[in-house]
């Protein structure tokens, strides 16, 4: 196993909110030109991060993208262009020039219909190892679905396209409520057992990760199922979201001397949306209580603007910038 020593938290901070205003998703009508699209930026941002990003092999990059950047022009890919979301990252992510990064590559909203007839909507965070192939990849399915996370009916327009996905027609959408209670709670309930299993705890890299997705983290998901006794606790948390104004220390998670990072889409403080990084200086020491957290500031900035070809902007309301955090020491794992 490759232990790395330092860890660098980078950001590719654009709005992805979505089409309030507009009356439409901000999206191309053909989904695998959408989906062709939204991958030629993702990887166009990392290209951008790796000129200025910290090339030792014993620094570890982690790449994170915002919640909602791909999604299509009725608000959500089906199931057969999700996977073509996969397939368009991985090739060029697998390739062995990346093989000291991690790709937090947002989430990806699709849809299915369930044996009742109606629409299930899945909104999942794709993470994949650089230098690997489908084994490097993990997939966190978001829990606590939102009203803001869809249009509304209310917000279309004559010219939206038909079969819109909104939040009138939603399935899947929950209750505080519903959130806090669902059956899926426990200690150790959220480290993945495969990697498709859509839970939020995992290890890639010779690390202990922990994902959240937006209104997960708000919720405090991963704290409401804490590590079970003598298992390890994630050292790196992150949070990719859409409406999360800044992190919560009481749902903190990572271990003391860890990391907590955030990449939103919605909230601005600069061109793109808004990002974060603490430092746990005291992991959370019980349910009831808050983790202390240090903030830590943005080392360098790089503009996209000029940086994106194709139709971008039918994607996306701007190029955004990548935010690159300094390095950080990584500490050792702990045990709960």
């Amino acid at each position: 196993m490759f232990w790395y020593r330092n860890v660098q938290f980078i950001a590719y901070s654009l709005d992805t909110k979505p089409g309030y205003g507009t009356g439409r998703y901000l999206a191309l009508t053909n989904p695998t030109t959408d989906v062709t699209t939204r991958c030629a930026v993702m990887e166009a941002a990392a290209r951008a991060a790796r000129l200025r990003a910290d090339s030792s092999s014993y620094c570890l990059k982690v790449f994170v993208a915002p919640e909602f950047f791909f999604r299509g022009h009725k608000g959500a890919y089906d199931l057969d262009t999700y996977q073509t979301v996969l397939t368009g990252l991985r090739a060029w992510a697998s390739d062995s020039e990346w093989k000291h990064w991690i790709f937090v590559f947002g989430t990806v909203m699709a849809t299915f219909d369930n044996e009742s007839g109606g629409t299930e909507i899945l909104n999942v965070a794709l993470v994949h190892q650089g230098g690997a192939g489908v084994e490097g990849t993990r997939a966190i399915v978001k829990e606590n679905l939102l009203e803001g996370d869809l249009l509304q009916l209310s917000q279309l327009t004559h010219a939206s396209p038909v079969g819109a996905l909104t939040f009138d027609n939603a399935v899947g959408v929950k209750t505080a409520d519903q959130f806090l209670n669902a059956t899926n709670r426990g200690d150790g309930a959220e480290l993945q057992k495969w990697g498709f299993d859509g839970r939020g705890i995992f290890d890639m890299a010779g690390v202990r990760f922990g994902i959240e997705i937006c209104a997960d983290h708000l919720g405090g998901r991963l704290q409401l199922s804490p590590t079970a006794k003598g298992d390890w606790q994630p050292q790196l948390q992150v949070v990719t979201a859409c409406g999360v104004q800044g992190l919560v220390a009481m749902n903190t998670v990572a271990s003391t001397g860890g990391y907590i990072f955030l990449s939103d889409g919605f909230f601005e403080d600069g061109e793109g949306g808004r990002t974060s990084l603490s430092k746990v200086t005291t992991a959370k020491p019980s349910k009831e209580k808050s983790a202390v957290l240090q903030d830590i500031g943005v080392q360098t900035t790089v503009k996209m603007a000029g940086k994106l070809a194709g139709q971008w902007n039918q994607c996306f309301s701007q190029p955004g910038e990548v935010r690159l955090y300094p390095p950080q020491y990584i500490p050792w794992a702990k045990k709960a």
